[in-house]
């Protein structure tokens, strides 16, 4: 299950001193976390990892399962009682 914390994210940016004023300043704090999140958030990690990537989202519920494997979404479908109609490459 995966929601983005927008909040943790820019309080991130601001202890690093990112403010909006000073272009070239905040691009390098952007690149900074953006790196420190992309080779460390599991999430992340295992989308680059995988050479396929499926999802499950609840719309109604605003829950997102995913990044899966093939398997891990044929898993989460029988888990869930979701349709098996819908066809995978």
């Amino acid at each position: 299950k995966t929601k983005p914390n927008l909040n943790k994210n820019v309080e991130i940016l601001l202890k690093k001193g990112f403010n909006g004023d000073n272009l070239e300043r905040d691009q390098k704090i952007l690149d900074e976390v953006s790196d420190s999140i992309l080779r460390n958030n599991p999430n992340y990690r295992k989308l680059f990892e995988n050479q396929d990537n499926y999802w499950v989202i609840n719309k109604k519920n605003n829950i997102v399962f995913g990044p899966l494997t093939k398997e891990e979404y044929l898993l989460k479908r029988d888990k869930l009682h979701l349709s098996s109609i819908l066809n995978l490459p």
